[in-house]
């Protein structure tokens, strides 16, 4: 959930443990794409990575944390319209294939990233339930740059 909170998609309408669905509110894919691309910026990635049809008006937002991102469970068991998922949660051969033949957009995250916010709440949380012991988070970032032509 603090993956989603972090990206300004609310609170969660369904899931539990490792995936959570948000309502997609009728915004386009794209749009959200930008608002991800946003609110990432700031943890080292230049932008998202994504496939699909960029217009699709989206009612549900279904995203994973890190690897665990399996794109056929968000839409067989959560009803997703868009996925959110990790470039190693993501298999492009499989998963990007059937988005695009499928017209399902998907955006896709790096997996440090996807994971930062929730350790640095980690990070937190550990330092206020055992305050004797040292906690530093060490911040993770997206370890590749986009280099454009």
């Amino acid at each position: 959930m603090a993956w989603g909170k972090f990206l300004g998609l609310g609170e969660p309408i369904d899931g539990s443990g490792y995936y959570y669905a948000y309502d997609g509110k009728g915004q386009t894919a794209v749009e959200i794409a930008r608002k991800i691309s946003t609110r990432i910026k700031n943890l080292g990635q230049q932008g998202v990575q994504f496939i699909g049809p960029e217009k699709k008006p989206i009612q549900r937002i279904v995203l994973g944390t890190g690897a665990i991102t399996p794109m056929f469970h968000f839409i067989e068991n959560l009803d997703a319209d868009l996925a959110i998922c990790s470039d190693d949660g993501f298999v492009y051969w499989r998963d990007g294939a059937f988005a695009i033949d499928n017209d399902f957009p998907v955006v896709i995250v790096n997996h440090a990233v996807s994971e930062e916010h929730g350790l640095k709440l980690l990070a937190g949380h550990l330092s206020k339930v055992f305050p004797q012991i040292p906690v530093h988070h060490i911040p993770q970032r997206c370890m590749y740059k986009i280099i454009r032509g």
